[in-house]
């Protein structure tokens, strides 16, 4: 077990990231959404999370604690901290392209919408 990960886990079983953001490419779920379903994962008491964003919306830090967002890391850096979740939870974003190559379970959310071709 890598060093970060034991930092992260905090006694826990499982490390599950949640990146709630996206650059607004795709239709994402609103914070509040994200919110719901991290305390739903929270009352388990083998999971922590940890959220990813750079800029952690306010409906998901409201009375939260134990969120993390590393904005001063390095990209190297990143790749080692996504390498040691379990699973990633996000919508069409960087970091679950990231977690993905890095063979990383991810639970990624997309639009049942078709896309449009210009």
């Amino acid at each position: 077990m890598t060093l970060k990960r034991r930092e992260l886990l905090d006694d826990k079983k499982v490390l599950i990231g949640i990146h709630s953001t996206n650059g607004n490419s795709a239709p994402n779920w609103t914070p509040e959404k994200y919110r719901e379903l991290i305390l739903k994962l929270k009352s388990n008491e083998n999971f922590k999370i940890v959220v990813t964003d750079i800029d952690i919306p306010k409906e998901i830090r409201r009375n939260q604690r134990g969120l993390l967002s590393e904005s001063n890391m390095s990209l190297r850096d990143w790749f080692i901290y996504f390498a040691s979740f379990d699973l990633l939870i996000s919508s069409s974003t960087g970091p679950m392209h990231v977690t993905a190559a890095l063979k990383v379970k991810t639970l990624s959310l997309f639009c049942p919408l078709t896309g449009m071709l210009t």
